[in-house]
């Protein structure tokens, strides 16, 4: 059974994650765990952001 979580940032976490796709200088999976984790908190369909970012849950 898969694991289910909640994703909800903050502004300033928000924020954050998007200062560090803009500037683009930081490692590959980094990044891709930065649009994960926003894609998630703007959708309240999980698997559906998941699979939006390229990720198979």
């Amino acid at each position: 059974m898969a694991k289910k979580y909640r994703v909800t940032l903050e502004l300033a976490e928000r924020d954050e994650l998007e200062a560090l796709l803009r500037r683009g200088k930081a490692d590959v999976r980094r990044l891709n765990h930065a649009r994960i984790l926003l894609k998630a908190d703007e959708s309240k369909w999980g698997s559906f952001a998941l699979r939006r970012c390229g990720v198979v849950p």
